[in-house]
């Protein structure tokens, strides 16, 4: 089982997830790829769809192999915003995108959960992405998350 580690810079937070590698391995392969080198994000918050978040790094040099948005998700059916969970990092190809909370959105996710927070993280997980909400409508500062391999 693959862990992610999870920095918020702006609140001292870290928190680690598991890589979701069986219902889509190539998407799984994708995300550790990815993370070969720390990722730095910057964060928007949606200001309507509830406690949801996507974390965007620099723009890709090549095109992902695979990529999906709201009307081409990655990786088929997925759910809508408003059933996910606190703790689903789904990935959409080159960002991830958080729920830390209750969503009220009916719109369609940009790609499959890829990743869980750990149960022992949710609390810290969900103060984090507050905060993380708290710079982008209170602060107007912009806010990043770090995405590296647990233990490398």
């Amino acid at each position: 089982m693959r862990k992610v580690k999870i920095e918020f810079p702006t609140s001292k937070t870290v928190v680690y997830a598991t890589l979701l590698e069986d219902k889509h391995p190539d998407l799984a392969a994708d995300v550790w790829n990815a993370l070969k080198e720390p990722l730095k994000c910057y964060v928007h918050n949606t200001l309507s769809t509830g406690d949801f978040c996507i974390c965007r790094p620099l723009p890709p040099y090549h095109a992902p192999a695979h990529i999906g948005n709201q009307s081409n998700p990655l990786g088929g059916k997925v759910p809508f915003l408003c059933e996910l969970q606190n703790g689903e990092i789904m990935w959409a190809g080159w960002n991830f995108c958080l729920t830390y909370g209750p969503c009220t959105e009916p719109l369609v996710a940009m790609g499959p959960t890829m990743l869980k927070v750990d149960d022992q993280y949710l609390d810290d997980f969900h103060e984090a992405g507050m905060d993380l909400w708290n710079h982008t409508y209170l602060y107007h500062t912009l806010a990043t998350v770090t995405f590296s391999r647990e233990g490398e």
